[in-house]
């Protein structure tokens, strides 16, 4: 079986107010997996992956094979995996995958969280924190979250938290109708740089789709 080397890039971390968000690396699997398996049966279900499909490996071996991955995605600039830690406890994960150059410059947001610290608002301020790394520091201009209308959760992210980023109902369900698939959410902050705090878009619920896309687009 051959090794996996451990790369030497600087780790890449964000601080938001109470979160902090940085790359993963082999050192990491203890607290990893404790979590994982912890709340296999809470997260596995909202997992994007076909209903026969087996559970990925997670054994140390596999973690650190994919931390390795992340990292060579962070160096060509495709993507980014970041560990959510509170007070230096991780708590969970974010990915900016898919990342796109060229005329899109665009990348997709996913994650997940212990069920022992959901409702804590570590998301939308993981996800802020992210929001400006992508924007201030990759130069993107748009972001994409999907959302599973009937995960409750992840909705309640979406309903409690403040936003200056919003879309009326109306407007969502209009794009819809005309075939386009994500409705474009644009703040009114119009220069600086993107703010951190209260982002995350409100009042767009859809229980009868399949998936609900945010399209976040960078501040112009």
């Amino acid at each position: 079986m051959r090794s996996v080397r451990s790369q030497s890039s600087p780790t890449l971390v964000r601080h938001g107010r109470r979160v902090t968000i940085r790359t993963m690396t082999a050192s990491d699997y203890e607290a990893w997996i404790e979590v994982r398996e912890r709340c296999r049966d809470w997260l596995v279900p909202w997992e994007p992956r076909p209903a026969d499909a087996p559970l990925p490996a997670e054994d140390r071996h596999s973690f650190a094979a994919r931390c390795s991955l992340r990292e060579r995605e962070r160096q060509l600039g495709t993507g980014y995996g970041f560990g959510i830690f509170v007070d230096r406890q991780f708590v969970g994960e974010l990915t900016l995958s898919s990342v796109q150059r060229g005329p899109f410059q665009s990348g997709f947001i996913g994650y997940w969280i212990d069920q022992a610290q959901a409702g804590k608002s570590y998301i939308p301020e993981a996800v802020a924190v992210t929001l400006a790394f992508a924007f201030d520091d990759l130069d993107l201009h748009r972001i994409e979250i999907s959302i599973i209308p009937r995960n409750d959760r992840s909705l309640n992210v979406v309903r409690n938290s403040g936003s200056v980023l919003k879309a009326s109902p109306n407007d969502f369900f209009k794009s819809m109708a005309c075939g386009k698939t994500m409705p474009a959410l644009v703040s009114p902050k119009k220069s600086g740089s993107f703010d951190v705090t209260n982002l995350w878009p409100t009042g767009l619920l859809a229980d009868h789709f399949l998936n609900l896309s945010l399209l976040i687009q960078r501040p112009t």
